[in-house]
């Protein structure tokens, strides 16, 4: 069974005094976890079903001795990048519970934001394709070659990839004044 890196474990242990790391033989993988006193809510909460898979013989063995996983590293990271996970990671050193809960607010608002504006996006795309598809239906427009000599620039004449598109619409109310 490997022997994790002492001078890691040293500086996990100045990280935080509850962690250790240990080897988890079904898995192959090193695996970090935290002391928690006897029944405590999380300890109790997050018990493993050593039934279900080797990571969850893994975390169960870490289990009945106290411990909750905190994370499951690869053999070729356990470095300092375990660390950098670790403080992304911990309520507590980015500011307790309520700025972590904020931060989360502010993200999912982000994310409902970004799925509104491609909504809207996708409806304004949809009414215009539906409009221009309606309109060519009644024979309210018509399109020309690329381009058609007589017509000047107007409102009422759309270039698309190509053709000309011309409301007649447009046409009528020009010629008529």
């Amino acid at each position: 069974m490997p022997i994790p890196p002492s001078e890691f474990v040293a500086k996990l242990k100045q990280y935080d005094p509850l962690l250790r790391v240990r080897w988890g033989t079904r898995t192959e993988r090193w695996i970090i976890e935290r002391k928690m006193p006897e029944r405590h809510k999380q300890l109790v909460s997050e018990r493993p079903s050593p039934f279900k898979s080797p990571r969850g013989l893994d975390v169960a063995e870490g289990w009945r001795d106290g411990y909750v996983h905190v994370l499951s590293v690869d053999p070729s990271m356990l470095d300092n990048r375990v660390f950098d996970v670790l403080n992304e990671n911990d309520s507590w050193r980015i500011g307790g519970m309520e700025k972590l809960s904020r931060e989360i607010d502010r993200i999912q608002a982000q994310e409902a934001a970004r799925v509104d504006r491609g909504i809207e996006t996708w409806n304004q795309s949809a009414a215009r394709d539906m409009h221009d598809q309606l309109q060519w239906g009644l024979g309210n427009r018509i399109g020309l070659g690329p381009d058609p000599s007589g017509i000047g620039p107007s409102d009422h004449v759309e270039q698309h990839e190509g053709f000309t598109v011309i409301d007649k619409r447009g046409l009528h109310l020009v010629a008529g004044n």
